[in-house]
């Protein structure tokens, strides 16, 4: 069964987890994130907006492996900075040729090719497709425009990692 998650806004910090309102499970909260907004005397008000689930025991149970599991095991975050630093990863950018590539693709992707073609010169060169996958849209690119490419990307990857970095940052002096 899916968590029901609803987004829910406070005037008060909530607590991330909270096992003593309800009799009915336990209340758990994430991406909360404090916001200004203007009443309509016009006067500003500061308030808190975040995703809430009432979950029962096991659900809770469950719940907090996978939360282990994704920041003990994987070394990843489950904060909204890493989620926008991930879908970053994910989204096509323009390369020098006109075609789009996911910088993601960088590490995933071109390096093993890179390796493969350094090691077997003989297999470059190699058509590379861009996020379309359509053939119009590939290019034969040799092992040195690969490594081009990918470094472009890994730039861009480095970036959005930057990105991420600052804004956890940032995050959590206000908490």
């Amino acid at each position: 069964m899916a968590l029901n998650w609803r987004r829910v806004e406070s005037l008060t910090k909530p607590a991330e987890f909270d096992n003593v309102s309800t009799a009915a499970g336990i209340y758990v909260r994430k991406n909360i994130e404090k916001i200004t907004v203007t009443a309509e005397n016009e006067e500003e008000i500061e308030k808190y907006t975040y995703l809430e689930c009432l979950m029962t025991e096991g659900e809770y149970n469950n719940y907090i492996l996978q939360k282990y599991i994704t920041s003990n095991i994987l070394d990843e975050d489950d904060t909204p900075e890493y989620q926008t630093y991930k879908n970053k990863l994910n989204e096509p950018i323009q390369y020098t040729n006109g075609f789009y590539y996911k910088p993601k693709w960088a590490e995933k992707v071109y390096l093993n090719l890179i390796n493969i073609g350094t090691m077997f010169p003989f297999m470059f060169p190699k058509r590379i497709f861009d996020v379309t996958d359509k053939y119009e849209n590939s290019v034969e690119m040799t092992v040195e425009e690969l490594k081009a490419l990918a470094v472009f990307l890994a730039n861009k990857q480095e970036e959005y990692f930057q990105e991420y970095k600052a804004a956890r940052a940032v995050a959590k002096e206000e908490d």
